[in-house]
């Protein structure tokens, strides 16, 4: 019988393989367990698994250093999902940090685990499509058709240094990723959460996630936060927020390079010490010309949190998910998900009166 794909079961905890198993085996998963933990990355290859969920406490070896092994493209080309035993604070950032794909902490629920090895399948089935795509070939103004036109691409001089094309590499291959992510089949939840995932593996930061418009005009709802794949749909004061809330208001980029001394942000000035964050990005998302969203970075970075080069990248991104946003519905999902019982009947008040209040303000903009 066919199945949906091969997961190795890294963990050395007998109750946690019994539950993986009951999990796994009924939805057509073939697996493997260890049979010599010293030689971890050479069975997962040789199994040739597409997932390896791994523990984070092993008795023979250390888990940080058998990732970095898992994940070391010259032995295995797999995803690595790490299994926290508890929900330690900080946990999840560090492993994400350390090259994991995902972190499941605390106990394992069937459907998140399902949902969380499906995703990392798809992602990394796009790749391989998109590895497997024929070399395009170039349409030269004379072969198009009148109404199409098809100019060739313009010839790179071969004395160029190669340097500058290993710099940007890691910026490419993590747009193909997003790009694909916008063009399969996932939620909007999950794409946008592979874009956010992606972006701070290339960019290093802090946070990065992505925010909607909310019910009332004082919040925001978390869409997608690179290191919690289950937040998505959580409602936040936007006085927390400041750098968001400004760029909301204005509809254009905030880069704020030293939040300790800008005056937005004094009104949160003990959390940012307390988290040691130094600078602060926001994009708008605009669908139909309105703002109805963003994308936000923070990052620790002592001086100049942000470069030229990642400005313009996030900026790529940022389209991206603006994108996945207009292909949807998802504003509209959660601001009912976001609402409470008793405020139904004010939000539908809201939505029956969108259209006019859009093309009041774009004509305010206008006159502007």
């Amino acid at each position: 019988m066919e199945t949906r794909g091969k997961i190795y079961l890294a963990t050395s905890d007998k109750g946690v393989l019994d539950t993986l198993r009951g999990i796994l085996e009924p939805a057509g998963y073939r697996l493997q367990e260890p049979m010599d933990w010293q030689l971890l990355s050479e069975e997962v290859g040789i199994f040739g698994a597409d997932v390896v969920l791994l523990g984070d406490r092993l008795r023979s070896g250390d888990a940080a250093r058998s990732l970095r092994r898992l994940k070391d493209p010259r032995r295995n080309d797999c995803a690595v999902i790490v299994l926290a035993a508890e929900a330690e604070e900080g946990a999840v950032t560090r492993w994400l940090d350390a090259e994991a794909d995902d972190v499941i902490s605390g106990p394992i629920i069937p459907r998140d685990l399902l949902n969380r090895i499906g995703l990392q399948l798809e992602v990394r089935n796009q790749a391989k499509a998109s590895e497997a795509l024929p070399e395009l070939l170039y349409v030269s103004p004379a072969d198009a058709s009148d109404d199409v036109s098809a100019p060739r691409p313009p010839d790179i001089p071969e004395h160029l240094p190669t340097g500058l094309d290993s710099y940007y590499e890691p910026d490419l291959y993590t747009i193909i990723e997003a790009s694909e992510a916008f063009a399969s089949s996932l939620s909007a939840e999950d794409a946008l959460f592979v874009i956010v995932r992606r972006l701070a593996k290339t960019i290093p930061v802090s946070r990065c996630n992505v925010t909607v418009r909310g019910v009332k005009n004082d919040e925001v709802i978390v869409v997608a936060s690179h290191d919690d794949a289950n937040m998505r749909s959580r409602a936040i004061k936007l006085s927390r927020y400041p750098e968001i809330r400004r760029c909301l208001e204005g509809g254009e980029l905030v880069l704020i390079e030293d939040v300790h001394a800008d005056d937005d942000m004094r009104v949160v000035l003990d959390f940012i010490k307390s988290v040691d964050l130094r600078s602060a990005l926001v994009l708008p998302l605009y669908v139909k010309e309105v703002a109805v969203g963003a994308l936000s970075l923070t990052s620790r970075r002592a001086a100049h949190g942000f470069t030229q080069r990642e400005l313009l990248f996030t900026r790529v991104m940022a389209n991206m998910a603006a994108g996945v946003i207009a292909a949807g519905d998802i504003i509209e999902r959660l601001r009912r998900g976001a609402g409470q019982e008793e405020e139904v009947a004010v939000f539908d008040e809201v939505v029956l009166g969108v259209d006019e209040a859009i093309e009041g303000l774009i004509e305010e903009l206008e006159r502007k």
